[in-house]
């Protein structure tokens, strides 16, 4: 299956989940069946799960590490449109939410960690 075989086969699958509605919160939803129709075809992939800062997405990747994404067009923005359906490495887009979305939560761990080591103290200061 060449690239755009691929990507009309994806938009075409993506159209009959969707039924006209949107994709937001939907990668899932497509992914996962997605994931099992490509396998028949030959194509094979593995769902992705990514956090980004306010939300989590899903997506397809391949061994070469291309991704496909049938729901990349609930994150175009005008200053980064994306298409419906990408197909192509991690966009840098995405790369910089995955990279904020980790410092958010190494911060969070860190906020824990100095919570616990707090309460630790504490705890023994009141046994002393």
């Amino acid at each position: 299956m060449t690239k755009r075989e691929l990507r009309c086969a994806v938009a075409e699958f993506r159209r009959g989940i969707l039924t006209g509605g949107q994709p937001d919160r939907m990668c899932y939803m497509i992914c996962a069946p997605l994931q099992g129709f490509l396998s028949i075809c030959g194509i094979e992939t593995d769902v992705v799960e990514v956090d980004f800062p306010t939300t989590n997405h899903c997506w397809l990747a391949r061994p070469d590490g291309t991704i496909i994404d049938p729901t990349a067009s609930q994150f175009s923005t005008r200053e980064q449109p994306l298409p419906k359906v990408y197909i192509g490495p991690v966009p840098t887009q995405y790369q910089a939410w995955i990279a904020e979305a980790a410092s958010e939560v190494d911060a969070e761990m860190r906020l824990d960690a100095f919570d616990s080591v707090n309460r630790l103290t504490d705890g023994a200061r009141d046994c002393a």
